[in-house]
């Protein structure tokens, strides 16, 4: 499994690092699979135009839509109605997306932004 860290930015901003799995490597830093600024709206400007992923709340593909293209440079969007449902919107506004539905059964594993995040590591890494 891929290992994660979390650096926070703000309350509402994180700075993700995603590392190969295995045992650690030789000295120095670790090798990157993927690294992005993930922002949970409500936030202050400019945080939002800045994100690679962003999480809101709302319901539904259309809700996930508007949010990509308010933000045409976020490459992942995530909206969700708290515990229940979220629509994970992969792929930047212009191109056709990847959409997933994820249920109250995978936010018992993870928090939504966890999933979102998750999504972002798939599209940059060319694994879909």
């Amino acid at each position: 499994m891929n290992t994660a860290g979390e650096e926070t930015l703000r309350p509402w901003g994180r700075y993700v690092r995603i590392t190969p799995p295995g045992p650690p490597g030789p000295p120095g830093p670790p090798a990157l699979v993927d690294e992005h600024l993930r922002v949970e709206l409500p936030a202050p400007w400019p945080w939002p135009a800045l994100a690679d992923v962003l999480v809101a709340p709302g319901s539904g593909d259309a809700a996930a839509d508007a949010l990509a293209a308010a933000h045409p440079g976020t490459a992942v969007v995530a909206v969700h109605t708290g515990a229940g449902r979220c629509w994970l919107r992969v792929g930047p506004h212009g191109r056709v997306p990847i959409r997933l539905h994820l249920t109250e059964r995978h936010a018992a594993v993870h928090p939504w932004p966890v999933w979102a995040s998750l999504a972002h590591t798939w599209l940059v890494t060319g694994t879909h």
